[in-house]
């Protein structure tokens, strides 16, 4: 027992984690290693839920085109079916 463990046993302090102890460096580097995978799944289950949403609204916003362009499309027929009447009562 060194000296420095005796003072910290008569004191009750318990000594700190030293940097030659594999099990002090492993269980910290353990608790490091956890935290970190605990953020990428939270990193990742956000980045999910995000493309999610932009797909979702890319969704939403494709069909509002389609059907703004069937009303153009019928819009241009019917001006069409016009001039040709129009054509037509003229040549008649």
């Amino acid at each position: 027992m060194g000296f420095r463990s005796k003072i910290n046993l008569e004191r009750s302090i318990p000594t700190p984690p030293c940097r030659r102890c594999r099990w002090c460096s492993t269980a910290a580097q353990d608790k490091v290693k956890t935290a970190h995978a605990e953020a990428d799944k939270q990193q990742q289950a956000k980045v999910a839920q995000t493309r999610a949403q932009i797909t979702n609204h890319e969704a939403d916003t494709l069909v509002k085109h389609e059907k703004e362009i069937q009303k153009l499309d019928q819009q241009s027929g019917d001006k069409k079916k016009a001039t040709i009447g129009k054509i037509n009562t003229k040549i008649s």
